[in-house]
C-alpha cells in the first residue's frame, strides 16, 4: 500500500469519525421539577410544553411539542 493511499484512508476515517462525534443526538435529556406559586411540587396530571428557538433573544421558533406528565410529589 503506497503512502498516498494510506493517507487518503487516513483522512477517510478521521471525517467518518469527526462526522459521527458532532451528530445531532436524537434525544434531549432534561429534569426539573414541577411545583405551585408556592414551590410545593405539583401531584396530578400536568401538561408540559416546550420550544426550541435557534437564538434566545430575537431568534426563529424551530419547534413546539406539549406532553401530559402523571406524577406525584416525588416523581412526573
Amino acid at each position: 500500500m503506497t503512502v498516498m493511499a494510506k493517507f487518503v484512508g487516513f483522512c477517510l476515517m478521521t471525517g467518518l469519525i469527526a462526522a459521527a462525534a458532532l451528530a445531532v443526538p436524537p434525544m434531549i435529556n432534561y429534569q426539573g421539577a414541577i411545583v405551585d406559586s408556592n414551590g410545593v411540587p405539583l401531584n396530578g396530571t400536568v401538561t408540559l410544553r416546550f420550544s426550541m428557538w435557534d437564538d434566545s433573544v430575537s431568534g426563529t421558533y424551530l419547534l413546539d411539542r406539549a406532553a401530559r406528565c402523571a406524577g406525584d410529589r416525588r416523581t412526573l
